[in-house]
């Protein structure tokens, strides 16, 4: 069995070869760029800046060459906003992880290295709006900054307060899955998981939206939680 036929057996509760495994290519099964590039070197493969696919928890992209020392049989289809609500435009710039891990971000993303060693980065890359995302100083992943201003329990505006959360899929988007999926499809033999976003609700990673330069509403996750019983037409 490849890949593909190996999940597809375990999906339809027919008996694969093994066990299938996924090594990094979602979110939830991803490995941060500092154990990745730890990993390589311990493995012995060829070291370089690692290429990061979620800015926020630092998960590095899986190499091919990992991947299959690993046995991984999925590959992700990203989506092609990142977490910070950046495109890319096929340029990449350095970061350098507090404990000197060098990986690679979208250019488009803007951060700082404060005085006190931690990094901030800045929602969409816009400079202008309130830092969305804090790594202390030997810190691994970013910790995402409430910025929700105050709200009026008696005046509650949930269609306003997410319009930029749960949208239309653009055309350019729906035409890059197009794309993604059948290079995917036609040049691996592993099976594809959508990371497609957008479906997060009450994802505490994404409620308080780090992509959002000025986000509205309940978007503390505490307050996000009490909600569901306090303000149920609201959620």
């Amino acid at each position: 069995m490849n890949s593909r036929e190996r999940v597809l057996a375990a999906i339809n509760h027919q008996q694969p070869d093994r066990v299938p495994i996924d090594f990094g290519a979602t979110g939830q099964t991803g490995i941060s760029v500092c154990a990745e590039y730890r990993l390589r070197k311990y493995l012995g493969l060829p070291q370089h800046d690692l290429d990061v696919f979620e800015i926020i928890q630092m998960l590095g992209v899986v190499d091919e060459d990992l991947r299959r020392m690993m046995k991984s049989d999925v590959i992700g289809m990203n989506h092609p906003e990142d977490s910070m609500g950046v495109y890319p435009n096929g340029k990449k710039k350095r970061f350098i992880m507090p404990d000197g891990t060098p990986t690679l971000i979208n250019e488009g993303n803007e951060f700082d290295i404060l005085p006190n060693g931690a990094r901030q980065l800045y929602p969409q890359g816009d400079r202008t709006a309130p830092p969305s995302a804090y790594m202390p100083e030997g810190g691994y992943f970013f910790d995402i900054i409430d910025r929700a201003e105050e709200y009026d329990e008696d005046d509650l505006t949930p269609r306003e307060d997410f319009k930029d959360f749960f949208s239309v899929m653009s055309d350019e988007t729906a035409k890059y899955y197009e794309r993604e999926s059948k290079r995917l499809y036609e040049e691996t033999d592993y099976a594809i998981i959508g990371n497609l976003a957008g479906a997060g609700y009450g994802d505490p990673g994404a409620l308080p939206a780090p992509f959002e330069k000025h986000p509205k509403g309940i978007r503390k996750f505490d307050e996000w939680i009490m909600a569901q019983i306090m303000y149920p037409e609201y959620v």
